[in-house]
């Protein structure tokens, strides 16, 4: 629904405030939105792990059709 929302608003805002001090306010919502999800403990602790050769299915070939 923000998205949307947002898009409806944009332009009657940059026209309002100009298009420089739009895309300003922009970056700065997203640097907010970043640096929100950022103060996250377990966002921060997140860790790729990757799947052991071994733990990986077997491909096999399919038998012939007669």
């Amino acid at each position: 629904m923000a998205i949307p929302l947002s898009q409806a608003t944009v332009g009657p805002l940059s026209a309002a405030i100009g298009v420089r001090t739009t895309l300003f306010g922009a970056a700065v919502v997203v640097l907010g939105c970043v640096g929100a999800m950022l103060a996250v403990r377990d966002v921060r602790a997140l860790r790729i792990t990757t799947a052991s050769p071994a733990a990986r299915p077997v491909s096999t070939p399919a038998p012939a059709a007669a």
